[in-house]
């Protein structure tokens, strides 16, 4: 409801007006209205315009760059999403294993991609499968996120590392630097991942940090929490990769500085969220840059 002013001065403007009413009561609402968006539009300006415009972001990178270690000593990676672009074959065997198991969610409609990428991607299962399913006994949800990952194994034997994964391992090992896996995928799918991706002789067990086992998975901190301890390392000495939402979250929350890949997120939407800067996968001079420039 809009108020009007009722000071003294405003009332007798209004009893001194002699053109009819309604035409100075729409006036005065049009005025008033112009002039509460001019200003929220100059005080209150959107908050992802400008923390993603281009100046903000160079900001907060050379912030955060001369935030971190003079060396980073170590490199916290997720897996689905970062490692490779799987993101796709999570969303559709979620998709299609809710649709065989679950045919009453949504009223028998399609899980919705925009959902899934805002709500779920990146999450574990026993966070997502209550979410859908909020009334299913326990049992029943996990069935469903045991035939998910069943069905996911069986479509993924063909994945490839993004472009730049085996450099940047390489890379760390050249330079003795430490890395560590850090996900949210059980860790049966884990392997089967690392295996497809012919990197399981890179990621050794003491390197693979389970969210479902740890206390709290992402988004909470604590699987980098333990990344970190299982590295030797504090947060500033060390990088994270990391595409999801939930993941980003809980590399903030431990305080790495953490690189957005986007193979399913904007970088508007991954800065705004707290990444220092983005790459679309691991062959990116900038990101070669940073490296070099900390080593």
């Amino acid at each position: 409801m809009i108020q009007f002013p009722t000071t003294a001065a405003t009332s007798a403007c209004w009893m001194s007006i002699s053109c009819p009413f309604p035409f100075y009561l729409a006036l005065t609402v049009v005025v008033l209205t112009l002039r509460s968006s001019c200003v929220a539009a100059f005080c209150f300006p959107s908050r992802l315009s400008v923390r993603t415009s281009k100046s903000y972001i160079r900001s907060r990178q050379n912030s955060v760059v001369m935030s971190i270690s003079p060396h980073i000593k170590g490199i916290c990676f997720d897996m689905d999403g970062t490692l490779t672009n799987s993101d796709d074959l999570h969303f559709e065997t979620y998709r299609d294993t809710l649709l065989k198991f679950a045919p009453e969610y949504n009223d028998g409609r399609p899980l919705e991609r925009a959902f899934y990428d805002q709500k779920l991607s990146g999450s574990a299962n026993e966070i997502i499968v209550p979410m859908l399913l909020p009334h299913w006994p326990q049992d029943r949800m996990e069935e469903l996120w045991l035939a998910k990952e069943a069905l996911y194994r069986e479509r993924s034997a063909n994945i490839s590392p993004l472009p730049g994964v085996i450099r940047l391992l390489d890379w760390c090992t050249e330079n003795k630097i430490g890395y560590v896996l850090v996900t949210n995928a059980p860790r049966v799918e884990c392997l089967h991942t690392l295996h497809s991706l012919k990197l399981k002789d890179r990621f050794h067990d003491s390197k693979i940090i389970i969210g479902q086992e740890m206390a709290r998975p992402k988004p909470f901190p604590d699987a980098y929490n333990e990344g970190l301890r299982r590295l030797g390392l504090a947060a500033k000495e060390c990088i994270a990769f990391e595409d999801s939402f939930s993941g980003l979250a809980s590399a903030v929350a431990a305080g790495i500085p953490t690189v957005a890949v986007l193979t399913s997120r904007s970088e508007a939407e991954m800065i705004d969220r707290g990444a220092f800067m983005s790459v679309k996968d691991f062959d990116e001079p900038s990101l070669w840059a940073l490296l070099e420039a900390k080593n």
